[in-house]
């Protein structure tokens, strides 16, 4: 105003009631200066040429704004002609047509003040009344009663203050209809948020009804419902109470304005009432501050340069996410979901940020919200990054599609608006991929031109120019040189008729392996998925849950019934054949139950990798859930394999027939390593050093009288030293020779007292040899003599007795096998790296010097 003010000519000092209007506005809130952008959009727009329901959700939001603000009622004529043409526009869309007309008979009503009468009328929108409640048996949707309520209860005024052609008979009637309905659902209802929002339109429908009376038996009728209410509170997160609250510490102001003795029991009710609610709301509230902080902070982590501040981060915005998690903070609920997804993609956990991704889609769509309309795009935009990096390129392209659609439907701001990186940058990789597929795989060549042709105007606008500088900088050679930096594992590693996943996390590979079909790509993400959570949890948990690197091979199959994972034969590397179900319910407790059948097979698995005693990993697994909140970052509401189904149709997923090409060849420096999910690093807090040296004495001398006279015959071999060297510089320590060469010799001769028994079953065979060993081991070799010459020690069964030493002598270092295939390499590996073992040395009693 002021710059308006200081104009030199008179007539440009002066202002017209628009210009003040949008000065004043520009003056103002950041929600006013939001509508003053979006009418002046509008104001240019006109008449939209076609519906997107995004652009048709902001015309909303921004009616409910201009309604209640006294100063824009010059703006009323031009949105209410913006409406009727959307409401014309949406004949045979009545879900939506009733949202614009709810709007629209609020806009020509316009009640400005409680105790004061409405501004305008509704002559000549009768019949769009009466067609709004022409069947309340269509209202089943809890959210929407209060709407419905409100409405009628607007319509019931305008009848009775004349500012209507409605009767009140009429009125009255649909009145009672509701109340049917009302009660209906009230008696069905077992959702504790919606049980609460029907609640509160049962208390405000008796408040309605006994408006004249206001004796101590009506008030009960109002009070009862409120009390009902109350005692569900803590189990409805998903109820607004700050906003139950406001309305009864407004209610109290105005029945005190109204008449105060008269309305004194009333009066006192509510303030009793409101004095318990607002105990809840304070809490809610201190959760909301409490949320704020954490998100602060978690900012701050990922600002740090240190290998674990995305994890922190993580961990942050995880807590953020749990206390939003209530109607009155639901956006920052959705927008801590789209962070999280984030922050696992910076991780290269790229199914948990897909996870992620689509139920920040998934719940911004089913609430419902015109706030939230715009995070059902962004959703699937993190969903076609993480497919994108990952390398799942033909999940990647439907994605981008799905976005495109989304963000043009549900996103009123335009693509290339200064600030929308999300789908310039979507549109930058989606070029990308056209670009390199047909490279990588010529046989795709016709697939991507078909892609491109299939953009319409992004190929003209954006990905036209974009490839043909490709095209120019980025040769073949180049290109393939360069993805090892950018992708976490191979471009189109989800083309052939199996598919793997890769990628690395606590020191491990993990290969996860399903066939590439539509209901398995469901099935087996949800799992790719719930793993990789729960790899991020162990990486941010305190306890060290001692696992050997290595890879770790599932194969996945489907099942009906509950099965457990079962260990394949494989010493090289940790094989399992894991099942996985359908799930494909809304029900709650059904999709609880799929998550625990992943959760206890995913528990199986890593306490076979794991060299935890059972006890102590048993603690440390199910510490995640109650200690780290695991169940809550791992399962939502709903799967998700049914979110994946709901969104992708098996049409969409089975075009161009991804199962059907030949998968390509393997590229050797893929998945990459991931230098954020590190195993624990530095010497186990369960090594002791000075009982680890007394234990290498120990054991010399143990070992020494069952193997002294064949050790002293084979010093006189000249090729003694020469072994014994070799071996040392292989990294066995002389203990761990000396153990073994006693295993071995002591395994041979308690084979040879048993050959030629005969036993019934290979249990009792194995029961008989380990009797015998044990006794021989009592025994000093002299005792029980056999020749083993040097050449039975560089025998094939001596090294597999020398390699099997680090499991055998695992208990001495507070430590389990639980494997029934182990892999011995990745313990040795393990156990010199974190217990010192190939460094330790006490050769007080080496029989070897």
């Amino acid at each position: 105003m002021d710059i308006k003010a200081s104009e030199q000519a008179p007539e440009d000092r002066k202002l017209v009631n628009g210009e003040l209007t949008n000065l004043l506005l520009q003056a103002g809130t950041l929600e006013d200066l939001w509508y003053h952008e979006v009418f002046t959009k509008w104001n240019e727009i006109g008449q939209p040429a076609d519906f997107r329901l995004g652009e048709f959700y902001e015309v909303l939001q921004a009616v409910s704004y201009c309604r209640v603000a006294k100063n824009l009622q010059s703006h009323d004529a031009f949105w209410i002609g913006l409406l009727t043409s959307y409401i014309t526009q949406l004949e045979q869309q009545p879900e939506f047509r009733k949202k614009g007309l709810y709007e629209l008979l609020w806009l020509r009503m316009r009640p400005t003040e409680y105790l004061a009468p409405a501004l305008g009328d509704l002559f000549g929108l009768e019949d769009y009344i009466r067609e709004y409640f022409s069947d309340f048996s269509a209202f089943t949707a809890a959210g929407d009663f209060e709407d419905i309520q409100s409405l009628l209860f607007l319509v019931m005024a305008s009848a009775l203050n004349e500012k209507s052609a409605l009767t009140p008979e009429e009125t009255a009637s649909w009145l009672q209809q509701f109340k049917k309905q009302l009660d209906q659902l009230l008696s069905q209802t077992t959702n504790p948020s919606d049980l609460c929002r029907l609640l509160e339109c049962s208390a405000n429908l008796h408040f309605f009804a006994g408006s004249q009376d206001r004796s101590a038996e009506n008030v009960a009728k109002i009070m009862a419902p409120l009390e009902q209410l109350l005692a569900n509170l803590d189990q409805a997160r998903l109820y607004n109470a700050t906003q139950l609250s406001n309305r009864i510490h407004t209610h109290i102001r105005l029945l005190i304005q109204v008449d105060e003795e008269e309305n004194e029991v009333l009066i006192d009710a509510f303030k009793e009432f409101v004095g318990r609610l607002d105990a809840v709301v304070e809490k809610k509230r201190g959760a909301h501050e409490r949320a704020r902080r954490l998100v602060a902070s978690g900012a701050a982590y990922l600002e740090s340069k240190t290998p674990n501040s995305l994890l922190k981060a993580l961990r942050d915005f995880h807590e953020a996410k749990a206390l939003w998690l209530q109607d009155e903070t639901f956006e920052g609920y959705t927008l801590a979901l789209l962070n999280i997804a984030q922050v696992y993609g910076a991780l290269d956990m790229h199914f948990a940020a897909k996870y992620y991704g689509l139920w920040a889609t998934w719940v911004s769509w089913q609430k419902g919200s015109r706030k939230l309309v715009k995070r059902i795009a962004q959703g699937i935009g993190m969903v076609f990054h993480a497919d994108f990096v990952q390398g799942a390129w033909f999940s990647a392209l439907l994605d981008f599609e799905l976005y495109m659609r989304m963000r043009h439907e549900f996103d009123p701001e335009p693509i290339d608006a200064e600030g929308a990186e999300m789908p310039q940058k979507s549109i930058m990789n989606y070029g990308f991929l056209l670009y390199a597929a047909p490279l990588l795989a010529p046989e795709l060549q016709v697939m991507a031109q078909a892609k491109l042709t299939a953009t319409g105007y992004l190929k003209e606008e954006y990905l036209d120019e974009l490839l043909a500088v490709l095209q120019a900088d980025l040769p073949e050679a180049k290109l393939r040189a360069g993805l090892t930096r950018n992708f976490a594992d191979a471009p189109l590693n989800d083309m052939g008729p199996e598919r793997t996943v890769r990628f690395h996390a606590l020191g491990m590979e993990w290969h996860v392996h399903f066939r590439n079909s539509y209901e398995m790509t469901a099935l087996g993400e949800d799992f790719c998925a719930m793993l990789q959570v729960l790899l991020v949890e162990i990486a941010l948990s305190k306890v060290d849950f001692h696992l050997p690197s290595g890879l770790v091979d599932l194969t996945l199959e489907a099942t009906d019934d509950p099965r457990e994972p079962e260990q394949l034969p494989d010493n090289g590397k940790a094989k399992w054949k894991a099942f996985v179900q359908r799930v494909d319910s809304s029900d709650y407790e059904v999709v609880k139950l799929g998550a625990a059948f992943v959760s206890v097979a995913l528990k199986a698995i890593l306490q076979d990798i794991s060299l935890l005693p059972a006890v102590e990993y048993n603690e440390a697994f199910w510490g995640l859930f109650t200690k780290s909140n695991l169940g809550a970052k791992s399962m939502q509401a709903t799967s998700y394999q049914r979110m994946f189904r709901s969104l992708f149709a098996e049409k969409a997923f089975g075009a161009f027939g991804r199962d059907t090409f030949s998968a390509l060849t393997d590229v050797p420096e893929f998945p990459m390593l991931n230098p954020f999910m590190q195993p624990k690093a530095g010497l186990s807090t369960k090594y002791n050093p000075s009982s680890a040296i007394q234990n290498i004495g120990n054991r010399f001398q143990k070992a020494v009288r069952n193997i002294h006279k064949t050790l002293a015959g084979l010093k006189q071999d000249a090729g003694y030293g020469p072994w014994v060297q070799a071996l040392r510089q292989e990294g066995w320590p002389d203990w761990q020779i000396v153990v073994a060469m006693m295993n071995f010799m002591l395994s041979y001769k308690a084979n040879r007292i048993i050959e030629g028994r005969e036993f019934a079953t290979p249990a009792e065979y194995q029961a008989a040899l380990q009797t015998e060993f044990q006794r021989i081991l009592q025994r000093d070799e002299v005792e029980l003599q056999m020749e083993f010459p040097l050449q039975a020690f560089q025998s094939t069964e001596f090294r597999m007795s020398l390699e099997q030493l680090p499991l055998i002598s695992l208990s001495s270092f507070g430590l389990e096998n639980h494997a029934r295939f182990p892999n011995p390499g990745a313990v040795r590996k393990f156990m010199n790296e974190r217990f010192n073992v190939q460094t330790d040395a006490n050769d007080e009693h080496n029989p070897l010097l």
